[in-house]
């Protein structure tokens, strides 16, 4: 869900597994935050992607040779920009072994491997807070927790949570003396 610790986690596993980029679902929203807002979000989250330039990107990427390139979107945090941008900045070769694509949406077709981060509500909230009041600029708590309980049930409890049964690997997140504590399950597969 929102705030969990997706795009680090992502971040991080990018580093460590040789050759490899991520992408977000966010690279690829349609039109800035405002736009989203006033007349995408309402009653299907999902209209707010642009999910067929998103499986085209994934699709050539997996095609890509060595030498060759693809620009992709990057979601911008300050303009909340991304597939509507003028250029896009980010750019991945065909070197890669590993994509990581992180999200809150299930919208990968046929992905190779799905790990669901499992981060109880009242984490994500002060995750979400302590983001939006640093990355974002947004000073009202109030509208940040609204935001918040929007996004849970329009998004996260229809979307998001549905994911979980599908997964392969589940990071559970716990909290004990404001330290997080991560268990792992890995589903076998039939």
């Amino acid at each position: 869900g929102a705030s969990s610790g997706k795009t680090t986690f992502s971040q991080r596993l990018t580093r460590a597994l040789p050759n490899s980029d991520f992408i977000g679902t966010d690279d690829f929203v349609i039109g800035d935050r405002s736009y989203r807002r006033k007349y995408l979000e309402g009653n299907n989250p999902l209209k707010k992607y642009n999910i067929g330039l998103f499986n085209n990107i994934i699709r050539k990427i997996r095609q890509l040779k060595k030498g060759d390139l693809i620009k992709v979107p990057s979601y911008d945090e300050k303009t909340g920009l991304a597939a509507d941008a003028k250029t896009y900045n980010h750019t991945i070769n065909g070197n890669i072994n590993y994509l990581i694509v992180e999200g809150d949406f299930d919208l990968v077709e046929k992905p190779d491997y799905k790990i669901f981060f499992y981060v109880p509500d009242y984490i994500r909230l002060q995750n979400r807070i302590n983001r939006d009041k640093r990355q974002r600029n947004e000073s009202d708590t109030e509208n940040i927790v609204q935001n918040f309980e929007l996004r849970q049930k329009l998004q996260h409890i229809p979307y998001t949570l549905s994911s979980l049964k599908t997964a392969d690997l589940i990071i559970y997140v716990t909290e004990n003396n404001s330290q997080y504590i991560y268990s792992i399950y890995i589903k076998k597969k039939k």
